[in-house]
């Protein structure tokens, strides 16, 4: 599998270090040089790491509960070779979600499309597959629900289905690991070209400054971290290098990265609204 474009080059973080060039250059030449290649190498580990503590995934994944090498791409997307995947547990079924319409939060975001779903005890134990026409999807926050209407038929065709979902059950409350969902999670592809999509230019700029702070983080360690300068003695000329500069440009990046993760968080998670 050959991994995906990253969205961020080394020259998109060095854009963002700005006044850093000496500390660059110089790292550039240490006995272990800290290069553009080294920073090219780092880059899909920070966007990982962005990934996790955002809760919002950039490289489209596909995620199967029972790896059997077939799935349902009704949506039309086509994965074949495209993408890594990885294996997910299955989720539990809660009655108080059935409620609302068989309401379920996926662990990734955003959702590209439900490829199958379905009510399993176990690999090879299929209980009931859901039609997939009874899915509804919001696709940025990562939320399904379930309306079990086929055609043109509403009130019998819902009755019954929730009737058999409700058998399968075994009317519990609570039955864990039942429902296993194969889906693909992630960004559109090419979704950095602010030229062809701009819907996504912001969050962009939060990855890119993300990025730099976490290479920034590298260069702190590779400048015995603590001093307040280094001094540096290169073809005859004696360089001073100020390590609160950088450890304060880390700081900015980093601080307006978090600030978008948050509002990111608050605008895709589901609002509660109680009236008292």
């Amino acid at each position: 599998m050959t991994p995906p474009p990253t969205p961020i080059t080394a020259n998109d973080v060095k854009a963002r270090l700005v006044g850093l060039d000496p500390w660059l250059t110089t790292a550039a030449n240490l006995p272990t040089p800290y290069t553009d290649d080294t920073i090219a190498a780092a880059i899909p580990n920070i966007i990982r790491r962005f990934e996790r503590e955002s809760q919002f995934r950039v490289n489209q994944v596909q995620f199967v509960t029972n790896a059997d090498g077939t799935y349902d791409g009704a949506n039309g997307l086509d994965i074949t070779g495209s993408m890594f995947t990885y294996r997910e547990d299955p989720y539990p079924f809660w009655m108080m979600d059935a409620q609302e319409f068989f309401r379920i939060t996926l662990r990734n975001r955003p959702v590209q499309q439900i490829q199958r779903m379905r009510l399993m005890w176990g690999p090879g134990s299929n209980i009931f597959v859901i039609d997939n026409s009874w899915i509804h999807l919001d696709m940025r926050a990562g939320r399904t629900w379930l309306i079990p209407i086929t055609g043109s038929s509403i009130v019998n065709a819902s009755a019954i289905a929730w009737s058999q979902l409700w058998s399968f059950m075994g009317y519990k409350a609570y039955v864990p690991n039942i429902l296993c969902i194969d889906y693909v999670a992630g960004l559109p592809v090419n979704w950095w070209d602010a030229n062809a999509n701009p819907e996504w230019s912001d969050l962009w700029r939060a990855l890119a400054e993300y990025v730099a702070a976490g290479i920034l983080d590298d260069l702190c360690e590779t400048f015995d971290p603590g001093l307040t300068g280094k001094s540096f003695n290169a073809d005859g000329v004696n360089l001073s290098l100020q390590y609160d500069k950088l450890v304060r440009r880390r700081q900015e990046l980093r601080a307006s990265a978090n600030s978008f993760m948050q509002t990111l968080k608050d605008t895709e998670e589901p609002v509660s609204m109680v009236v008292v």
